[in-house]
């Protein structure tokens, strides 16, 4: 089971122009807006050459301890480009957070010591790179986490586990003592991402996962300090943020949410409460943090109340005063696209890739120069090999 973004979109004439490398894409107008890609941009403290950003992407590729050899190294040195930022595979911050196979941690020695050369090889090409951080939640594995313990926020199982086995169904749901624990798991992950050379850490608050599953409430049905209304649901992601911003400056920070994604029996109802919960989500961190950014995944269909609520989203981000803070969008984009969407916000928005820098590990390049993209190979995502992952 992957993070739910790697599924093949539809393209319209113009991508699959691009993606064939024929001259139909490409006029002066959009030459113009593709160059608004490749106009500078500070995020955080990072003085970024570009817009085009690589999204956290499983390949689980990583040992079964949690650690990455040298593959892992060389795919992410090639997806470097000088001033872009690349965003990490969802990473483990601890044992009891995990649920599945061959992904990477960042809670052991050796873990940290191979993430070390990732980023030494990722700065050594100008590029930047951010660690994301995860706790899966409901939809761990229970035979890859200890006592086979799958911690949620309430008795709500979901169909199948992230190795893509059944669901568990004897969930624990979180304690107060379970909370501070993960709480203190995300802080020494941040810690330790730190001092392995990342830039800055993205906490995962998306696509079906543990910090998502408090928010939202068809996986939240707690009628402590942690449920019920959206001050109460959003609590735990207060609760980490505030915790890692005491060792990692709010400037190296960003969070990624997913509002409108059913990924993983997601998508709370009815929309108004998606639009309730998540603009108090980010009026209430905005106030507290001047973040490096807000990355979200935006709808992938053409429902008109996702577009408005996304907007909204955007709204609140811009009317926070946070001058600093930047957009990060992401969802099925492709260059055509993320030129639009660049050209329409030109002031604080970079737009993230996924399955665009699986296949063509030089994207950045490839779509400055209008060059041919290749096309991806979705059965070689997941597998435990060098195809389909490094060139």
């Amino acid at each position: 089971m992957s993070h739910g973004h790697l599924s093949i979109a539809s393209m319209d004439e113009e991508s699959s122009a691009i993606l064939k490398g024929t001259d139909d894409a490409t006029s002066d107008d959009q030459l113009g807006n593709e160059l608004l890609l490749f106009e500078p941009m500070t995020v955080g403290d990072l003085e970024l050459k570009h817009r085009v950003v690589m999204c956290p992407l499983t390949r689980c590729r990583a040992d079964a301890g949690g650690v990455h050899s040298e593959l892992a190294v060389e795919y992410y040195k090639q997806r470097a480009s000088d001033g872009g930022l690349l965003i990490t595979e969802g990473t483990i911050i601890s044992q009891e957070a995990g649920g599945q196979s061959n992904v990477p941690g960042i809670y052991s020695f050796e873990q940290i010591e191979a993430w070390k050369r990732v980023t030494a090889a990722v700065h050594e090409k100008g590029g930047f790179i951010f660690s994301q951080l995860w706790a899966l939640g409901r939809v761990a594995d229970p035979a890859v986490v200890p006592n086979g313990k799958v911690y949620a926020p309430s008795d709500i199982p979901f169909t199948t586990n992230a190795n893509n086995g059944p669901g568990c169904t004897n969930l624990t749901v979180m304690s107060e003592r379970d909370l501070d624990r993960f709480v203190e798991a995300y802080v020494d992950a941040a810690r330790g991402a730190m001092e392995t050379g990342f830039d800055g850490v993205e906490v995962h608050a998306a696509n079906g996962y543990l910090l998502d599953q408090f928010l939202q409430t068809n996986t939240n049905t707690r009628s402590d300090n942690y449920g019920g209304s959206p001050a109460n649901r959003i609590r735990l992601i207060i609760r980490v943020l505030d915790s890692i911003s005491a060792v990692v400056p709010p400037s190296k920070i960003g969070i990624r949410i997913s509002p409108f994604s059913t990924y993983q029996g997601m998508k709370m109802s009815p929309t108004t409460e998606i639009a309730q919960a998540f603009q108090h989500l980010l009026r209430e961190v905005l106030s507290r943090w001047e973040l490096a950014y807000v990355h979200i995944i935006r709808g992938n269909g053409d429902e008109d109340e996702d577009r408005e609520s996304l907007e909204k989203l955007k709204e609140v981000i811009r009317g926070s005063r946070r001058m600093n803070t930047r957009i990060i969008l992401a969802g099925e984009f492709d260059p055509a696209q993320a030129r639009e969407e660049v050209r329409k916000n030109p002031f604080d928005e970079l737009v993230a890739f996924g399955r665009y820098f699986i296949a063509n590990p030089d994207l950045p390049y490839r779509i400055r120069h209008q060059l041919a993209l290749s096309e991806w190979d979705e059965t070689t995502f997941y597998t435990h090999s060098a195809e389909g992952y490094i060139e």
